[in-house]
């Protein structure tokens, strides 16, 4: 098969459900692997069709063993797929960085790690070792510490944004704030940002990690490698007339 002309044929169809359905009626002329590959072909093209209507549905009974599984598969990724851009959007909503959501999602996941190394820094432990607040207490009744405590905060504050403290429920103190506390309330606010922004960038990290496996697993469905499908009783003298006639509504 060639598989770019034929993909083009799919492109161009003007009626794929009525291409499908013919496509049926000829079933018992091509196997099951070539059938497979021309739904993956077709899904590629029309997948917003296939999001309207739930192919599965009324293929799946008229399909064998392979052909079935890419509709299954394709429905499977695409929830999964769905779901992680609803989290990717509720991140969206706290996370103001321009030049991350300019980044394309292979090269996100990096980022955040490199963001998350730059905030555990601020707790002196980005190659690992005892956070920050877990090494400070006996050190806290002094004026340079307290200084240097306070600076970290001001850039972790500056490296995360107001949204994610608010959506995090870590309360934003001002300088006074700050100077008015013990050593116990600073290392429990240290605490508290410490705990809920790692768990925040460790679940962020594997959702981006994810939808990409998820996006790579669609593609590689759109994407069949190239194979030669070899039809029975189809009179056509090429397959790519075999896709023309299915296609033609006349």
């Amino acid at each position: 098969m060639n598989i770019k002309k034929v993909s083009s044929e799919i492109e161009q169809l003007k009626f794929p459900i009525i291409f499908l359905f013919r496509l049926i009626t000829y079933k018992n002329d091509i196997t099951d692997k070539d059938m497979s590959i021309i739904l993956r072909l077709f899904l590629k093209h029309h997948h917003i069709i296939a999001m309207e209507i739930n192919l599965k549905i009324i293929l799946c009974d008229e399909l064998s063993f392979m052909s079935c599984c890419i509709i299954d598969d394709f429905y499977k990724t695409l929830k999964k797929k769905i779901s992680l851009l609803f989290i990717i959007k509720q991140f969206r909503d706290i996370y103001d960085d321009k030049q991350f959501w300019k980044l394309s999602y292979m090269e996100q996941p990096d980022y955040l790690v490199h963001i998350k190394n730059l905030f555990m820094a601020n707790f002196d432990c980005a190659k690992g070792g005892i956070p920050l607040h877990q090494k400070i207490n006996g050190l806290l009744n002094l004026v340079d510490i307290r200084e240097m405590i306070l600076m970290r905060l001001v850039a972790i504050f500056k490296l995360l944004g107001p949204n994610i403290f608010n959506a995090l429920d870590i309360p934003l103190i001002t300088y006074e704030d700050f100077d008015s506390l013990d050593n116990q309330g600073i290392i429990k606010y240290l605490l508290c940002i410490y705990e809920r922004v790692n768990n925040l960038l460790d679940k962020t990290i594997k959702v981006f990690t994810t939808y990409n496996i998820i996006a790579n697993t669609i593609n590689s469905i759109f994407n069949p490698i190239m194979v030669n499908i070899c039809t029975k009783n189809l009179d056509s003298e090429t397959e790519i007339d075999d896709i023309r006639m299915l296609s033609d509504t006349k």
